[in-house]
This record gives structure tokens, C-alpha cells and sequence, in this order.
């Protein structure tokens, strides 16, 4: 199976009961990875899903492109976790946390990012049935 240029990938560990409440929100925890053709760049084993969801969505469905994703936590002291900066047709993706061995920043054509960004939305919500109502 051939890997996509971008891929943002994850795996829920820990949800809340149902019904999903806004509280509820940052009881959803699990693995999240990104990848650039098929090489690990970024990997967080303890990270609040629904919180970078919910911060993905709004900004593709608000700030996209004026606005750079910034992804920030309480959880965390570093200034933003993920950070991604639309220049020209491209995205350049960077944050504190790449995996070793990988520099910062990482460039991905802009609408294959985009591809990524709204599979992992997609796939979130068919995980947990009507989050994005709640975000």
C-alpha cells in the first residue's frame, strides 16, 4: 500500500461515557502521528485528540489560509505544539516535538495537508459519532 504524502493519523485510549459533553472533551486522549511520505515526523503518545480536533476544525473552517494552525494545550509549556503556516501552495508544518532525528519544518503541497487534515477529521467523527457538534 502506497503511503500519502501527508498522512495525520491516531488511536483513541481513552474516551469519556457517553453521551459526549463539551466537559467531556478532554477525556479524549490517544496516539497521534503525522507523517511525510510514509516517514514518522511527529509522534505523541498522551495527547487530548479532541482538543487538537477541535482546534483543526476551527481553524479550517475559520481562519484557513489568513491565519496559521496553531495547536496549543494546557497540558503543555511549550508555546504551541503543532504549528502549521500556509506560504504560497504550500504548508510549512513545524513543532518542538518532531521525532528525533527530524528537523523543523517540515513543507507539504498545501492541498495534499488540506487531504489530510479533513481524512483525520472524518475518520475522528466516525469514531466518536457527533464530536463535532459538541466542538
Amino acid at each position: 500500500m502506497n503511503s500519502m504524502p501527508c498522512e495525520i493519523n491516531f488511536q483513541i485510549v481513552d474516551r469519556p461515557e457517553e453521551p459526549l459533553t463539551k466537559m467531556a472533551l478532554s477525556q479524549v486522549d490517544g496516539r497521534l502521528q503525522i507523517l511525510n511520505e510514509g516517514r514518522l515526523i511527529f509522534s505523541e503518545d498522551d495527547i487530548c485528540l479532541a482538543e487538537f480536533a477541535a482546534q483543526l476544525s476551527n481553524w479550517l473552517n475559520k481562519d484557513f489560509p489568513c491565519k496559521p494552525f496553531i495547536h496549543e494545550s494546557m497540558d503543555y509549556e511549550e508555546p504551541f505544539v503543532i504549528m502549521a503556516d500556509v506560504v504560497d501552495n504550500d504548508i510549512t508544518l513545524s513543532s518542538p516535538w518532531w521525532v528525533e532525528g527530524i528537523s523543523s519544518p517540515s513543507i507539504f503541497k498545501l492541498n495534499e495537508f488540506i487531504d489530510a487534515v479533513n481524512l483525520f477529521l472524518n475518520k475522528f467523527e466516525e469514531e466518536l459519532p457527533n464530536i463535532s457538534s459538541i466542538y
